[in-house]
């Protein structure tokens, strides 16, 4: 017969159902990989403004003798006020003492918080009691009383580029067909190239330049498209630029690869890019074709590497470890000593103005004033929103056009007319007064009526 004792109470924690994991199970370099995949939260390019901001912070504190992290404050308002003010006279040493703008302790006060965050679970002077009053303020007046100083953009007009290639231009005009040959079928053209240029004391240097300002104009590239930092990723390179020829083997256009939004995660890991096509031979203004074909004979690269090389390959200073990649300073600090060259009728008054988005802002103008629409300003530009306005500038002869239009057009016919003339091209008819009461008499009706819905 069954006992009808009850059975005893066994802990089966222990056995069970472990509460503290065993961590050495995991794969070698685990926790490193999540603290990777933890900072990749952030961009790479934004990484160095967190520890900027954060420093910062740190040395704050320690100046008011404080830690770094920050008490919860929960539903304290004493507490809330000391936090504040900790906050804000660290805004108010940012622009003061270091002298940045108030766009830039904006920015720095929202990492510190996302840090400080992402440490301690929650935000300085957080509560879900009380609101913060005076911190929106003070980031409000921030703006207002130290905004940005960025610098002026200034562009000129592509004709510039033909004092820039003047040692040269010959060679895109009564050598064309003696240098731009396919180099499959002969290498006489590179031969050639080679000549001429060093009869003209031209070195590859002002090639590998020039090609490099024509093709941001003509595709009308950003800045680390062509130019990419070490700690963006390769966003053009060599395999990105093929040429094709005629059934004569003469040049006939270069397509250039580019991702199509400046933004588009999607696109950069799937590699899915738009072909960019110039022709040669486009006009006298612009040799873009040309100078790639140039650059891409004289500065060779390997088969095996077109797709981790850079685009554009420095030729002097090259170092072991080093994609040597054209730098940002190299490219603006020559192309503003050719801008400085020119005499006074090409009207650049400081050349210290035309930074690398220039290129941008000239291809941009010239498409505008030569009556490209919207769409293709857009998708040439790969430009997702309005701002593709803000590179297209409004030419001088453009706005004495508009003016002279405006001067010579009599609008009285349209002024005098009054809303009547407006409704019947807009095909409206003002209902009559009859029609009208018809109208109100079968309102009161409907409502008036045994089925009334009301």
């Amino acid at each position: 017969m069954a006992s009808n004792e009850l059975a005893p109470i066994v802990d089966e924690t222990a056995t069970a159902l472990a509460l503290r994991p065993d961590f050495s199970a995991l794969a070698p370099g685990a926790f490193e990989r999540v603290r990777n995949l933890i900072q990749s939260n952030y961009s790479k390019s934004s990484r160095r403004s967190i520890k900027t901001a954060v420093r910062s912070w740190a040395r704050h504190t320690a100046k008011l003798q404080v830690s770094v992290f920050r008490p919860n404050v929960a539903n304290n308002p004493t507490l809330l006020a000391q936090e504040e003010l900790i906050l804000m006279t660290w805004l108010e040493s940012l622009v003061h003492e270091q002298g940045v703008q108030g766009s830039t302790a904006e920015s720095y006060f929202s990492m510190m918080k996302g840090w400080h965050a992402e440490v301690m679970g929650y935000a300085p002077a957080h509560s879900g009691v009380f609101i913060s009053r005076w911190i929106p303020k003070i980031l409000r007046g921030l703006r207002r009383e130290f905004p940005s100083k960025l610098k002026g953009r200034e562009a000129h007009s592509v004709t510039c580029f033909l004092p820039f290639r003047e040692r040269y231009n010959h060679l895109f005009e009564e050598c064309f067909q003696h240098i731009f040959i396919d180099p499959r079928k002969s290498s006489s053209g590179i031969q050639f190239a080679k000549e001429l240029l060093a009869a003209r004391d031209v070195d590859l240097e002002e090639i590998l330049h020039q090609a490099v300002i024509e093709m941001m104009t003509a595709c009308l590239c950003r800045v680390g498209e062509a130019m990419p930092t070490k700690e963006r990723m390769l966003k053009i390179s060599r395999a990105d630029l093929s040429f094709c020829y005629t059934h004569d083997g003469f040049l006939q256009e270069a397509k250039v690869m580019i991702i199509p939004l400046k933004k588009s995660v999607r696109d950069r890991k799937f590699d899915q890019k738009v072909p960019i096509v110039i022709p040669s031979c486009a006009g006298p203004f612009m040799k873009c074709t040309e100078l790639l074909w140039l650059m891409s004979a004289l500065i060779p690269c390997k088969a095996d590497r077109l797709s981790s090389t850079p685009l554009f390959l420095r030729v002097k200073n090259l170092r072991a470890g080093s994609s040597n990649q054209c730098t940002h300073k190299w490219t603006q600090d020559r192309y503003q000593a050719k801008l400085a060259a020119l005499s006074s009728e090409w009207n650049i008054e400081n050349p210290k103005l035309y930074t690398m988005h220039t290129p941008r802002i000239v291809g941009a103008t010239t498409l505008f004033f030569a009556g490209c629409t919207e769409a293709q300003l857009k998708a040439k530009g790969r430009w997702s929103s309005d701002i593709a306005f803000i590179y297209s500038r409004v030419c001088p002869q453009q706005e004495r056009d508009l003016i002279r239009m405006m001067a010579s057009t009599d609008a009285t016919p349209f002024l005098e007319k009054g809303d009547g003339f407006w409704d019947s091209v807009a095909h409206f008819q003002e209902p009559s007064e009859a029609e009208y009461d018809s109208d109100l008499d079968a309102y009161d009706e409907l409502f008036e009526g045994d089925d009334c819905f009301v």
